[in-house]
């Protein structure tokens, strides 16, 4: 869909026979977890880049709480897990259309009025 010539982009998920698995529930708590607080905390991190490794640290650390990944995982390990599990990046920007924006880097600070997606 479009808002003011833009568009959007949604990821959804569903259980293919339409209820969560006690595991499937789990994750799919925690990337939506992990996305609510990515959200609130989207203005601290200049780049998406740095939104990305920060959705890294988060993911592996909520893997780690929920018993998906070993406890005696550091930081820099658990950050490496969680991109095994979610190798794509968190973000891109939209513009008229959809993936538009392929060749602006993600390293570039982000400013006001750009428009993201905020996607673990």
């Amino acid at each position: 869909s479009e808002y003011h010539g833009y568009t959007s982009d949604i990821t959804r998920t569903w259980p293919i026979n339409g209820k969560f698995t006690d595991p499937q529930r789990v994750v799919y708590e925690i990337v939506l977890e992990v996305q609510k607080i990515l959200i609130k905390q989207l203005e601290q991190f200049p780049t998406l880049d740095m939104l990305f490794h920060e959705m890294c640290r988060l993911l592996g650390k909520k893997l780690q709480e929920a018993g998906l990944v070993p406890k005696s995982m550091n930081d820099n390990q658990l950050t490496a897990a969680a991109y095994l599990y979610c190798p794509h990046h968190v973000s891109h920007y939209l513009g008229m259309d959809v993936h538009d924006t392929g060749k602006i880097p993600r390293t570039i600070r982000v400013q006001p009025g750009m428009v993201v997606t905020v996607e673990p």
